[in-house]
């Protein structure tokens, strides 16, 4: 009876583990509380200091995403790419009207909690490539100008 016992209480506190291995502990981030609330379950891929901010790499309910956040641990911003044709359409057609000379790359959705949700559309020709912002209406500015 001890055996089984002793039994019961190994694979409970194996179970226990694997189960508490989904919170992170990462040392010198100190948002790691705020990240394992907002978005249970995460996988981390990495994480990074940059400056005043902290960036977080993670798989979470199937997408890859980029999370930002303040050195009080704070979220700010998250970000994740996406296809150019899940831009809204107000913002294809403008940029297909506006920049027919270049052809767009690569298109990252970043929700800022301070300004809300905009796009960030890389789009190139021969000569050079734009960084282009995107608001959720559709409104485009040149962000980023670069040299190919």
């Amino acid at each position: 009876m001890k055996r089984l016992y002793m039994a019961v209480i190994l694979l409970l506190s194996i179970s226990l583990t694997s189960f508490a291995s989904n919170t992170y502990k990462a040392p010198g981030f100190v948002g790691i509380e705020n990240f394992n609330k907002t978005f249970p379950q995460a996988v981390i891929t990495e994480y990074k200091s940059k400056g005043d901010f902290t960036e977080v790499s993670f798989v979470w309910n199937g997408l890859n995403l980029v999370a930002f956040f303040s050195d009080a641990g704070e979220l700010v911003a998250t970000s994740r790419t996406i296809a150019l044709a899940n831009l809204p359409v107000a913002a294809q057609l403008r940029i297909k009207a506006n920049y027919s000379d270049y052809i767009p790359h690569n298109a990252i959705e970043f929700d800022d909690a301070e300004n809300g949700l905009c796009y960030y559309v890389i789009v190139a020709n021969e000569k050079k490539s734009l960084l282009l912002h995107v608001t959720a209406e559709g409104t485009i500015s040149v962000f980023k100008k670069m040299s190919n």
